[in-house]
């Protein structure tokens, strides 16, 4: 099944903490739907590891479903500033992960350092025991907080997405998705989906 840009969609963000899951859903949306995503951050990688062909077009354009974004997760920004670029009205799916999880998987991919695809590294053992992932842990856990409180205490229209149950029952999370996308779910494009649910997006969620 073929993958196009749609027209005139209105701009839903598709909102989690890095190394939630931000991809795979992305993957599952544009199966499911046909409708192409994009991203805030325009990453080469994007394209060239997991054939998001829709990741550098301009997230006003109106013609992609979701736009990926992870908010305020790599820097600490006023509430005010936060909320200004990140409108209220603006619909949000939120993806929540495991924050353990989340942070652990994301310091092996800040540290990956070239080694091969970044997305599929494990970092050593040792590397947990020092200062700077302790630092790191403080700050990330602080970040997730407020990436996911904003949008629950703000967000007019809002989605959760437990990125654990989604893994459990993946179609049903898709479900909802598709419900508040607005979006009936083709059962061709069903059929073909559950024989091919990881996609190149899911193993890359290391811990």
């Amino acid at each position: 099944h073929q993958t196009q840009f749609g027209s005139n969609l209105p701009r839903i963000n598709l909102v989690s903490f890095p190394r939630s899951g931000n991809s795979w859903v992305r993957y599952l949306i544009e199966a499911a739907t046909g409708i192409l995503t994009n991203s805030v951050y325009k990453e080469p990688s994007m394209k060239e590891y997991f054939g998001f062909v829709g990741e550098n077009e301009p997230t006003d354009s109106g013609r992609c479903i979701v736009t990926k974004t992870h908010t305020s997760s790599f820097v600490d920004v006023s509430l005010e500033l936060r909320r200004e670029k990140y409108p209220d009205n603006v619909p949000v799916i939120l993806l929540i992960r495991n924050p353990a999880n989340s942070i652990i998987s994301l310091w092996n991919l800040v540290n990956a350092n070239g080694q091969g695809n970044s997305y599929f590294y494990n970092v050593s053992n040792d590397s947990y025991q020092t200062n700077e992932f302790h630092k790191s842990v403080e700050e990330n856990i602080r970040r997730w907080e407020t990436v996911v409180s904003d949008r629950l205490i703000w967000t007019h229209r809002l989605l959760v997405i437990v990125y654990e149950e989604l893994v459990a029952a993946p179609m049903e999370g898709l479900k909802a998705m598709l419900k508040f996308l607005g979006v009936p779910l083709d059962s061709q494009r069903a059929k073909c989906l559950t024989k091919h649910l990881q996609g190149p997006a899911k193993g890359a969620q290391r811990q």
